[in-house]
């Protein structure tokens, strides 16, 4: 059987469905809830992979230059994406 094309999808998300995204892990307000938080900041903010997340190291964070290092991600590229305030807090 031939295989059926895969498009973008068609739903896209609102500002305000990503917001309540957003708020859920503070529910928690222990670390667990902080540490979902950064993650799904850089979920979103750099287009990461939930693998990429998962491989991420602390050696690859550079707080003092708000930085983040992803090895070999996307393409099998390296590439330093910003990180806001709010992921190094």
């Amino acid at each position: 059987m031939p295989r059926r094309k895969k498009g973008i999808p068609r739903v896209v998300i609102s500002t305000e469905e990503i917001e309540r995204i957003f708020v859920l892990p503070t529910l928690r307000n222990d670390l667990i809830g902080t540490r979902d938080i950064a993650i799904i900041e850089r979920l979103y903010a750099a287009a990461m992979r939930r693998s990429e997340v998962a491989q991420k190291e602390l050696s690859h964070l550079e707080l003092d230059k708000f930085l983040l290092q992803l090895v070999e991600d996307k393409g099998l590229k390296d590439r330093r994406t910003p990180i806001n305030k709010r992921v190094v807090e």
